[in-house]
C-alpha cells in the first residue's frame, strides 16, 4: 500500500502532513466509506432500470451497508475511537493508525479488493492493491460519458440531437420507456439514463452512434486519462462493454470528472447533474451530501467510484472480484 503526499509515492510508509484534513478528522469518513462499501450485500444485477438498496445492519456512527461479522463492527468502532481521542499533533499518529487497520481490514477480505482514494484538498491519496486489473462493468459508462461531452464540447457530437431508436418496443422497462414507442431518443435523455440509471439499453443506443474504439479516438483518450490498459477497453454495441481497469484508473477517471464538472464547459454542468442523480448505496455518504459516482456488478466485478462535494471534497474507489450477473 502507498501513500502520495506533495507528488511524492512512497512505497512502505506514510507521510502525514498536519493539516491534512483527509488523514485526521476526514479519515474517519475514509475509514467509513470502505467500511461501509466492504460490509453493503446489495444487489446490483438488474442494471436496466434498477437501482440498487443498500442491506442494513448495525454500524458505527456514519456508516451504511452491513457489517456482517463482529472483527468488522470493532475495527469501525476502533477507528472511530482512536480519532475521536487524539488532539493536535497525535492527530497524525492516529491516521496512521488508522491507515495500518484499513490495510489490515482490506486484506482479511475473501477474493480481491482495491482502494483508490483521494483528499482534493491537498491531493493525498491512499492506494492498496490500486493497479489490479478487474473487468471494468458498468463504470466503464463513466470516461464513455466524460468523451462524449468532450465531443458535444468541440461540436463534433449533437448532444441536442436524437439517436434511432434501434430498441422500439424493447424499452418498456428501461428508463427511456418515455421512449418506447417513440422513432427516436433523444441523445441527452440517453446520456443521462445511461449514468444516472447505469440504464444499459441508453447505453447501447450511444454506442451504436458513437463506439468507443481506437478508431473512434477512445483508446487515445483513456491513455491521456492515465490508464494502465487502454488497449483492452471498447465500447461497441457489436461486443457490449470491454474491458479491465484498477482503482487507480477508475481514480483518474474520478479526477478528470472533477476538474471538467469544475470546468464551466459547455455540457459540465449537464454531467454533474447525470453522475449526482444516481442514488445507488454501495460506498458510504455524507446525509445531506451530493455525490457524483457510479457503480458496476458483473461476474467476477463489484464496484463503486464516488467523488463527493463535501466541505473538503474527496474521491473514493472501490474495486472487487465479488460481483455476480445473477
Amino acid at each position: 500500500c502507498t501513500v502520495r503526499r506533495g507528488g511524492q509515492n512512497r512505497q512502505g510508509e506514510q507521510e502525514m502532513g498536519k493539516s491534512g484534513v483527509f488523514w485526521r478528522a476526514g479519515a474517519a469518513v475514509l475509514a467509513a466509506a470502505m467500511l461501509a462499501g466492504c460490509g453493503a450485500t446489495a444487489d446490483l444485477a438488474a442494471q436496466s432500470a434498477v437501482r440498487p438498496a443498500a442491506s442494513g445492519g448495525g454500524a458505527a456512527p456514519g456508516l451504511t451497508g452491513g457489517l456482517e461479522n463482529s472483527s468488522q463492527a470493532a475495527l469501525s468502532a476502533w477507528a472511530w475511537g482512536i480519532l475521536a481521542a487524539q488532539t493536535g499533533d497525535s492527530a497524525e499518529t492516529a491516521a496512521e493508525d488508522l491507515q495500518t487497520a484499513i490495510d489490515a481490514f482490506c486484506a482479511a477480505q475473501p477474493g480481491s479488493i482495491s482502494v483508490w482514494a483521494c483528499d482534493l484538498e491537498d491531493d493525498a491519496v491512499y492506494k492498496c492493491n490500486a493497479d489490479v486489473l478487474y473487468y471494468g462493468a458498468s463504470i466503464l459508462k463513466s470516461p464513455y460519458a466524460l468523451w462524449l461531452c468532450k465531443l458535444a464540447d468541440d461540436g463534433k457530437l449533437a448532444i441536442g440531437g436524437a439517436l434511432p431508436n434501434t430498441h422500439r418496443g424493447l424499452l418498456a422497462q428501461s428508463s427511456l420507456s418515455a421512449y418506447n414507442e417513440s422513432d427516436t431518443v433523444p441523445v441527452r435523455e440517453a446520456l443521462y439514463a445511461m449514468i444516472a440509471d447505469s440504464d444499459n439499453d441508453a447505453t447501447d443506443l450511444l454506442m451504436q452512434n458513437w463506439p468507443g474504439t481506437e478508431a473512434s479516438g477512445y483508446t487515445a483518450f483513456l491513455q491521456a486519462l492515465g490508464y494502465s490498459r487502454p488497449d483492452t477497453v471498447s465500447m461497441t454495441s457489436a461486443d457490449g462493454i470491454q474491458g479491465e481497469l484498477s482503482a487507480a484508473d477508475a481514480g483518474a477517471t474520478m479526477q478528470a470528472l472533477w476538474h471538467y464538472m469544475d470546468s464551466g464547459a459547455p455540457n459540465s454542468a449537464f454531467l454533474r447533474q447525470a453522475f449526482t442523480s444516481a442514488d445507488h448505496e454501495a460506498l458510504y455518504v455524507p446525509a445531506g451530501v451530493a455525490a457524483a459516482k457510479k457503480y458496476g456488478s458483473w461476474d467476477g466485478a463489484f464496484h463503486d467510484e464516488i467523488l463527493v462535494f463535501d466541505e473538503n471534497p474527496y474521491i473514493l474507489c472501490c474495486l472487487t472480484d465479488w460481483g455476480s450477473s445473477d
